[in-house]
């Protein structure tokens, strides 16, 4: 398959995808992406509808999960998962987002999830 850098693919809106990227993935943005190559058939209008989805979306997702957890003895991202209604990428994505920010950490105890494995158990800060 034929590659080319988000810089070639995205042109002028490559500061823009990256800056999305840097707020949602911290330093990983330059892993994920910019400056590296990436598959000519990603759909440029898919990726930039996405970022503004996710941007639209960020702040009630944060608060939602910081509530859940908040509100209860700690939670494991697959309980947060199936009680919120949210795919594994959401939950833990923002559960590492609030953990970054000192909201949540882990709190030493484990739980069985639905795949019968150990998981974390968040609590809030």
């Amino acid at each position: 398959m034929m590659a080319i850098s988000l810089k070639e693919h995205f042109g002028e809106d490559a500061e823009e995808i990256k800056a999305v990227l840097m707020q949602f993935g911290g330093k990983d943005a330059e892993i994920v992406g910019f400056g590296k190559r990436i598959p000519t058939n990603t759909k440029i209008d898919t990726c930039r509808e996405s970022a503004r989805e996710l941007e639209q979306h960020k702040s009630k997702y944060r608060k939602m999960i910081y509530e859940f957890i908040k509100d209860s003895l700690g939670k494991t991202c697959d309980e947060i998962e199936v009680s919120l209604g949210l795919r594994h990428q959401t939950a833990s994505c923002f559960i590492r987002f609030l953990t970054q920010d000192g909201l949540l950490r882990d709190s030493g105890n484990r739980r069985i999830t639905r795949a019968n494995r150990q998981a974390i158990v968040w609590v809030a800060n």
